[in-house]
């Protein structure tokens, strides 16, 4: 599996437990972000291309991306 699609899948896990985890819906996230609720479900699955939407469900959520290299 390729590197970036990897993280993408990762990372929208991530944000899919958090939002999950917080009783939220996908139709209130896109609401409070401005994000399509499409484009929410397909970064959850790691199929969206567009890292701006990443960025602003992190922002949403109020949190940060940090990698760490082992």
């Amino acid at each position: 599996m390729k590197l970036k699609k990897q993280i993408k899948q990762q990372l929208g896990e991530i944000l899919r437990e958090y939002r999950c985890a917080h009783g939220l819906s996908i139709h209130n996230i896109s609401q409070q972000s401005g994000v399509d609720w499409q484009q929410i479900d397909a970064l959850e699955i790691g199929s969206l291309k567009n890292w701006d939407v990443y960025e602003k469900l992190l922002k949403c959520y109020g949190k940060e991306l940090h990698l760490d290299i082992q």
